[in-house]
């Protein structure tokens, strides 16, 4: 009667891993015949087998890439291990030296131990992309309202990925948070309301009022994640925006301008200078057709029918 493989050594590279991080396994199998293969088995946490490499005299190593589906904390890697005769386990503990057999826990009374555990790390959610938007049109910077025309309203984007699901991701938005709340963290939105376009892309959104009359500055935000597991990023992602009270161009850009009643008063004198242009070019080219200004208005022919 065969026992199934044992292992007696197991090494680990490091002690603690990223998910999709490399480490580097090496064992010592046991078995009362040879051993035909050893792997590391990660198909139940997401991951696939990875085989280990025989190096002689019983050792065998390889690379074992972390997936990641693995949750964080403390991971076992299960040791497959498959002897000539067929005879397979998957382990993960190993037998200690017998009192009766000696090295390679050969007899019954052999004691085991849990292998070496590996730390999976957990990081916050990476936070990326920061945009402003008007409209629904992306712009550089932020205009602030003069005094008396009323506050504006712009969206705030930023993209937020992490191994885990993400719980809320939040923004410090200084002046342009609600009045008294400038350190308050603001909660973003991923549902396709309130200024989110798409719902559950990934991209959060949150609705800014730009009040009138903001002193024009350079302002630092901050956003964060946090994931099922609490963990937060860090350091916070920073992203810097321009306010500015620069004049909107009404050529370039008509739509923001009509928003804006110094621009509106520019339009307005636009048009009457096109109307008076259009006007003046009607009487020279009623002039050029001869006569006097009055015969070809036909102001001359109703005056005579009068008299």
């Amino acid at each position: 009667m065969y026992r199934a493989p044992r292992i007696v050594d197991f090494t680990l590279s490091q002690e603690q891993a990223e998910r999709g991080e490399n480490v580097t396994v090496t064992i010592k199998a046991f078995d009362s015949l040879s051993i035909d293969s050893v792997g590391i088995d990660l198909i139940a946490e997401g991951g696939e087998l990875f085989p280990l490499t025989d190096d002689g005299g019983g050792y065998w190593s390889g690379v074992v890439n972390i997936p990641e589906t693995v949750s964080p904390g403390d991971i076992y890697l299960p040791v497959k291990v498959v002897d000539s005769g067929g005879g397979w386990s998957i382990l993960t503990h190993l037998n200690l030296p017998s009192t009766v057999a000696g090295v390679g826990g050969d007899a019954w009374d052999a004691p085991t131990a849990s292998i070496p555990a590996l730390l999976i790390e957990n990081s916050g959610p990476v936070i990326s992309d920061f945009q402003i938007l008007k409209d629904g049109v992306q712009v550089q910077e932020i205009i602030v309202p003069d005094v008396g025309d009323g506050a504006s309203t712009y969206v705030l984007t930023v993209n937020a990925t992490d191994h885990d699901a993400i719980t809320v991701v939040q923004g410090r938005l200084r002046m342009l948070a609600p009045v008294g709340q400038d350190t308050t963290w603001q909660t973003m939105r991923d549902d396709g309301q309130q200024g989110d376009e798409v719902a559950d892309d990934g991209v959060y959104s949150i609705q800014v009022t730009v009040r009138e009359g903001l002193p024009v500055d350079s302002l630092v935000l901050d956003f964060r994640g946090i994931d099922v597991y609490l963990q937060s990023t860090s350091p916070v992602f920073e992203a810097t925006v321009e306010l500015s009270d620069k004049e909107v161009d009404p050529l370039t850009n008509p739509t923001d301008a009509l928003s804006d009643w110094g621009s509106t008063v520019m339009i307005v004198m636009i048009i009457l200078g096109v109307v008076m242009l259009g006007g003046g070019v009607a009487i020279v080219v009623l002039m050029r057709r001869g006569g006097s200004l009055d015969e070809q208005l036909g102001l001359n022919n109703e005056f005579q029918k009068q008299s």
